[in-house]
């Protein structure tokens, strides 16, 4: 994840909204380094049954 932020930010260096989306996604991975003892993620699959 954090390498491809990387690769994303040079594509859009000039574009500052790009730029404060991926500085809120590049804080994740850090956050998990501190605190993957305390949360977890959950995925939910669902299928309509028709």
């Amino acid at each position: 994840m954090e390498r491809r932020i990387a690769d994303v930010r040079k594509k859009y260096s000039a574009d500052a909204e790009a730029l404060e989306v991926l500085d809120e996604l590049a804080q994740e991975p850090e956050m998990h380094r501190r605190y993957s003892d305390f949360y977890a993620y959950e995925f939910f699959v669902v299928r309509r049954i028709e």
